[in-house]
């Protein structure tokens, strides 16, 4: 009685597992952004969100910072141009989404 075992199973590349130890899968999905697609051309002001399970290091539209927490609620674009929308996760993920507003 009172006796506890641990397994610790010895690979053949001389590391250790062990069972009972939980083991994080490596983030490797992209940001998701809503609201705009990539090589899409609208003819009104856009708003996008963007969202990720590790959670949103860093948003730049043209190469200018936007906050997280405005793109996380929602930023809207209004004025007409061409536009580089770029997301990174904490993961160190990134997704690009490019889009015009011709109005």
């Amino acid at each position: 009685t009172g006796n506890t075992k641990n397994i610790i199973n010895i690979e053949s590349n001389g590391g250790t597992y062990n069972p009972n130890k939980s083991i994080k899968k490596k983030d490797t999905k992209k940001p998701t952004v809503k609201g705009v697609k990539n090589n899409k051309t609208y003819k009104k002001s856009v708003k996008f969100k963007v969202s990720d399970k590790s959670g949103i290091k860093k948003v730049t539209l043209n190469k200018k910072k936007i906050k997280v927490s405005k793109a996380k609620k929602g930023y809207t674009v209004k004025k007409n141009g061409k536009y580089t929308l770029k997301v990174w996760d904490k993961a160190g993920n990134v997704r690009t989404v490019k889009f015009k507003i011709k109005k």
